[in-house]
């Protein structure tokens, strides 16, 4: 812990994300929300994205303080946009249930296929469900689309049902 404190004051992203998350899970040290809260934004702040994440997950729930959905979706923007397919999905998520953010269909399919690029499973799927389904996006014609089949290939138990019936898996 020693040495992880003298990288992280050092300005070392990597060690400041390290102590990020182990004070907001009191691993060696006593969960301390504010401790956790300085070292993810200090980390993200030099371009880490993990540490970025950690920030939009913390402010989208309050865990850090008081909720701010804004300032989660800046932390979750720059994560995402610097190619992390979790923060990615979430984002699209996020767009696409409208629950903290008003409904964005476009915005969610962007980043849903952003994350899906990265073979981020929960996207591939959430955009197959998408096209099959038609109710948000112009549904898919033929085999309702190539998302469903790749994420059944790699995880049979997360396939729908309803996806099992259309597309055959080989």
């Amino acid at each position: 812990m020693e040495w992880i404190t003298k990288a992280a004051n050092a300005d070392h992203s990597s060690a400041q994300y390290a102590l990020g998350k182990l004070y907001r899970d009191g691993v060696y040290f006593e969960k301390d929300m504010d401790q956790a809260m300085k070292w993810f934004r200090s980390s993200a702040e030099l371009g880490n994205a993990y540490a970025a994440y950690q920030m939009g997950q913390l402010l989208l729930f309050g865990e850090g303080g008081s909720k701010d959905v804004e300032t989660a979706m800046k932390w979750l923007k720059m994560s995402a946009e610097k190619g992390n397919s979790i923060a990615q999905y979430r984002l699209g998520m996020l767009y696409l249930n409208g629950e903290e953010i008003p409904v964005q269909v476009d915005e969610a399919v962007k980043w849903l296929q952003k994350a899906a690029d990265e073979e981020n499973e929960w996207a591939l799927y959430q955009l197959g469900k998408l096209y099959f389904s038609g109710e948000q996006v112009k549904k898919d014609g033929g085999d309702c689309s190539p998302l469903p089949e790749t994420v059944c290939r790699k995880r049979k138990s997360i396939c729908p049902v309803s996806f099992g019936n259309a597309i055959p898996l080989r």
